[in-house]
């Protein structure tokens, strides 16, 4: 009895036991069932809200299909039209523009235009037809005015062949007539053409022969004219060793140039050509008419300048420019070089001036005329081109009466130094007083060697210097 109570004690604990754990169990799976059913009805509402939302889209997808007349077409297809569309008809405009709504804005105001074009080209051409109707009107009395016209006409042109044809008669017996006086008037002509030939072959034999004599005269002319460049063309008239500085009696009158250079010779060389240079002066400063500065740009303390010695240049004369010729090969420098540029340039800043000259190619710049005075002659070419042009050169200048120098004589007359001249400081006397040349008489003259003439301590006095 005992141990049935003992067992019926240990089924009631079990059965105690699983009612417990079956209540825990169902507690907590009724807690998950709630939040699943919570849950289920949350995924329900947000499925309907997505399918309201999904229908009322399709809906709107439905109505847009319809407004582009593509209603109950896929979307593959509606790309596809609006693609096709867009190339036929906003192929021109801007890729941000090329949507149905603005082609079809941009169409419509083209539309428009097209109408207000259309309203004018329709007023235009009722205003065409009026005034049409008008001529139409009128043509008939027109018709009949060119048909009065046109008769009236052909009675005159009847009438005017009439008188044609009296004209012409007329003109023909005149023409025979002048025929008949051309002939004889032709026939005279001849006559006198042939007396004329004859005439004119005497009167051609007797200018060749003036022209022969001509020439003959003027080869004796330019004999008597031939131009001489090489006398004095004037004379120291004051020096002060000093400063290196002298005076000529050559300034604003005589046309002479600042920087144009002269060769000092002695107070009795009368030929130049024969005479030795004893020094070399360039024009720095003109004072007057007849007076100008000049520094001394060369010299020798053996045979200084001194007053009355004389000055000469081939490239200046006086009032006028001596125009020059070049050829041959210009070696001034003892190089071997053609340095006709630089002979150029000298005597061109020495106031002469080019008229023709050979180039260093062998090609003839300029022409000898008849105011061309000399020939400066250098080198002889080896080139068979340059020997023919510089014949010609000379032949046309011994045609002109112009003399002939050698590059030698040019250099020797002027003066001309390689290189550059150094500023000489000034050199006393024996005495040590700077050494210096008395003023000259009035009126430019010369008063004799300075040797002879008392010194003076101040420079002859200048146009510029009158108050």
């Amino acid at each position: 009895m005992a141990r049935e109570s003992q067992g019926l004690q240990i089924a009631l604990i079990i059965f105690f036991m699983l009612t417990i754990v079956l209540a825990v169990t169902t507690f907590l799976y009724h807690g998950r069932y709630v939040e699943a059913q919570k849950q289920a009805q949350e995924n329900e509402q947000t499925a309907s809200d997505k399918g309201r939302l999904l229908a009322a889209e399709k809906a709107e997808n439905g109505e847009l299909k319809r407004m582009v007349g593509l209603a109950d077409k896929p979307l593959g297809d509606v790309k596809e039209q609006f693609k096709k569309d867009m190339d036929t008809y906003a192929a021109n405009y801007p890729e941000d523009s090329r949507f149905w709504s603005p082609v079809l804005s941009k169409m419509s105001d083209t539309i428009v235009d097209r109408s207000k074009e259309n309203v004018a080209l329709k007023t235009n051409l009722q205003d065409l037809q009026q005034r049409f109707a008008v001529r139409e009107s009128q043509k008939d009395e027109v018709i009949k005015q060119l048909e009065a016209n046109t008769k009236d006409a052909g009675t005159k042109v009847v009438q005017l062949t009439s008188e044609y044809a009296g004209y012409r008669d007329e003109l023909a017996k005149g023409q025979a007539a002048l025929t008949a006086q051309m002939e004889a008037i032709r026939k005279a002509a001849a006559d006198k053409v042939k007396t004329s030939e004859v005439a004119v072959k005497t009167a051609q034999g007797q200018v060749e022969k003036f022209r022969q004599e001509e020439a003959a005269l003027a080869k004796d002319v330019a004999k008597f004219n031939r131009p001489t460049i090489d006398h004095p063309l004037g004379e120291v008239t004051w020096v002060d060793q000093r400063s290196a500085t002298v005076w000529i009696n050559l300034g604003r009158a005589d046309a002479l140039d600042r920087q144009t250079s002269f060769s000092v010779y002695s107070a009795d060389a009368d030929d130049i050509a024969k005479a030795k240079k004893k020094a070399t002066i360039e024009v720095t400063r003109i004072t007057g008419d007849h007076s100008s500065e000049a520094r001394i740009t060369e010299d020798k303390n053996s045979d200084p300048i001194t007053l009355g010695d004389k000055i000469f240049t081939p490239l200046w004369s006086p009032g006028e420019h001596q125009h020059f010729a070049l050829v041959g090969i210009m070696n001034i420098d003892g190089d071997g070089r053609n340095a006709v540029g630089t002979v150029r340039n000298l005597i061109s800043s020495n106031g002469g001036q080019i008229d023709c000259m050979v180039d260093e190619n062998g090609n003839k710049v300029g022409e000898v005329t008849p105011g061309t005075r000399c020939v400066v002659r250098g080198d002889d070419p080896k080139d068979s081109k340059q020997t023919e042009t510089m014949s010609k050169i000379l032949r046309d200048a011994e045609r002109f009466g112009a003399r002939t120098m050698t590059l030698a004589e040019l250099k020797q007359q002027m003066g001309y130094k390689p290189g550059t001249v150094a500023d000489r400081a000034p050199r006393p006397t024996a005495s040590g007083a700077p050494a210096t040349s008395p003023k000259p008489a009035t009126g430019g003259a010369k008063t004799g060697p300075a040797k002879k003439a008392p010194a003076k301590k101040v420079p002859p006095k200048t146009d510029d210097d009158q108050p």
